[in-house]
């Protein structure tokens, strides 16, 4: 046997299930001397047991599991949740579910993988949301919760309208009565079963606040917060208003932080800081060298026709109605408009034709 040959069938064993290399498909060889495909010269026809073999892959927490299954609109990821039920207390471990999320066919491997993880920071989202409590009035709230009722809010903005409390205007005096109000705040404010402390406030220029909040060690050992508990938050204006949702961005952002530095694929943390961002851009290039060579102009039919194959799939209908309407309207306005278009928008780019046309007859 050959080296080309060999190395064609060492390719071709590392092809995943689901995986097809397209006709004429170029090899390129890395800088550590493997010889690879590249996924844009691959086809995909994934199926619900091709799906569950990727997921089987990933890794992230035990109380996180990614679930694989299918319905009539085909296959799904969801990601469970195990936690404390927010209302009974008694119930130590409760799984539920988050949204499904769709994977077509034609997905690519890479992609289906980006899924289980944007899935997975979307139900920490959630937690999150619902995880900091807030005590007003004799009851208790989580007023950043997904489930509040955004129709009823959207016909009741009056009542949502913020409505700061007016400090003191001598600087000397507007920290220390701000630094009054977020204490009396954060004698009701918890998150999890952690509540917050205020260690801080400094004014550092004329929109640049900053506030030291240490939370307690009461919180789960899944949800970090800062060095030892501690972070700083940067407000623009010294109110309450603005340091609860810094705070909320804040702990977003690091449950973010910890499924990037956690979340692996076959054991590679693909979203972990610690990865060269220029290493990640050689690799990408080398990759793609292959456009401006001989190579790829036998596999440039092939590979376009992929592509437009691939597209025609995800085409959606636009009907009649009040969405169709807004959608022609909307669109009317991005004119020449190219790419594969619905059915009922491909008027738009006859009437750019036709005005051509009319424009050309006139001269």
């Amino acid at each position: 046997m050959n080296k080309s040959n060999s190395d064609t069938e060492s390719i071709m064993v590392h092809l995943g299930v689901g995986e097809q290399a397209i006709t004429n498909a170029p090899r390129v060889q890395l800088n550590n001397g493997s010889m690879c495909i590249p996924q844009h010269y691959f086809s995909y026809q994934h199926t619900l047991q091709s799906v569950e073999q990727v997921v089987s892959g990933i890794d992230y927490s035990a109380r996180y599991p990614i679930f694989v299954d299918q319905d009539a609109g085909g296959v799904y990821l969801q990601v469970g949740i195990v936690g404390q039920d927010n209302y009974k207390t008694h119930i130590k471990n409760k799984l539920v579910y988050g949204r499904k999320w769709r994977v077509e066919g034609n997905l690519p491997t890479s992609e289906i993988i980006q899924t289980a993880f944007l899935a997975i920071k979307t139900a920490r989202e959630h937690e999150v949301r619902e995880l900091l409590r807030l005590e007003r009035q004799g009851g208790t709230a989580t007023p950043f919760n997904n489930h509040h009722d955004l129709p009823l809010m959207a016909k009741n903005p009056d009542l949502l309208i913020d409505e700061p409390t007016t400090l003191a205007i001598n600087s000397d005096d507007r920290l220390p009565q701000f630094k009054l109000l977020l204490t009396d705040l954060l004698q009701g404010l918890y998150f999890d079963h952690g509540q917050f402390s205020l260690l801080t406030v400094e004014q550092r220029r004329a929109n640049q606040y900053l506030v030291d909040i240490q939370l307690s060690s009461a919180c789960a050992d899944e949800w970090s917060f800062g060095d030892a508990g501690t972070v700083t938050l940067m407000l623009k204006q010294p109110t309450l208003n603005g340091f609860l949702y810094a705070l909320m961005d804040e702990l977003i952002e690091q449950s973010n932080t910890h499924v990037e530095e956690h979340f692996t694929y076959m054991g590679f943390a693909r979203f972990s800081r610690s990865n060269s961002v220029q290493a990640i851009a050689d690799f990408s290039i080398a990759l793609r060298k292959n456009h401006q060579s001989t190579a790829q102009q036998t596999v440039q039919p092939f590979f376009e026709q992929n592509n437009y194959d691939t597209d025609q799939t995800r085409v959606p209908t636009v009907r009649q109605g009040v969405l169709g309407d807004k959608l022609k309207a909307n669109l009317a306005g991005f004119q020449p408009l190219e790419g594969i278009l619905p059915e009922a928008l491909k008027s738009l780019a006859k009437l750019e034709i036709a005005d051509q046309s009319s424009r050309g007859c006139s001269s």
